[in-house]
């Protein structure tokens, strides 16, 4: 049995760290979406995986996880997309939002993802039992 992961974000941190490692695992299927869809291109003829247009298509594809690893200047945006269409689990670099990039981060910021995952936590709350993702 595999497990499908989604990578969204297919810059420098995705490409060195991430999908080297994950493409050698038998037991994980990769999918990856970037805004600009010629870099998850690029990055799926070296690591073979899926690639989505967009959030629906990455969504019928049903991953057990994603891997959010975009700037952490739109993190926040994305994020909330993502919870909005029913992702299970998401999982973040740090810092989890920063408007005004890593260096620096602000209160705004930190009250920013409090807001980020209350909200996905709300999302995951009211989705029915037959939507919970756990069947295919």
């Amino acid at each position: 049995m595999s497990v499908r992961l989604a990578i969204v974000g297919t810059g420098n941190v995705a490409r060195n760290n991430y999908i080297p490692y994950l493409s050698r695992k038998d037991s994980v299927e990769l999918g990856y979406y970037n805004r600009s869809p010629e870099k998850a291109n690029e990055i799926a003829l070296q690591y073979p995986g899926k690639v989505f247009v967009d959030f629906q298509e990455l969504f019928e594809w049903n991953p057990e996880s994603v891997l959010v690893l975009t700037s952490e200047t739109c993190r926040y945006e994305i994020a909330m997309e993502l919870a909005a269409g029913g992702a299970r689990r998401l999982f973040f670099e740090k810092p989890l939002v920063a408007a005004n990039g890593q260096a620096n981060v602000s209160e705004g910021d930190f009250f920013k993802a409090r807001e980020l995952l209350a909200d996905f936590y709300s999302a995951l709350s009211t989705q029915s039992p037959s939507n919970d993702g756990n069947s295919r």
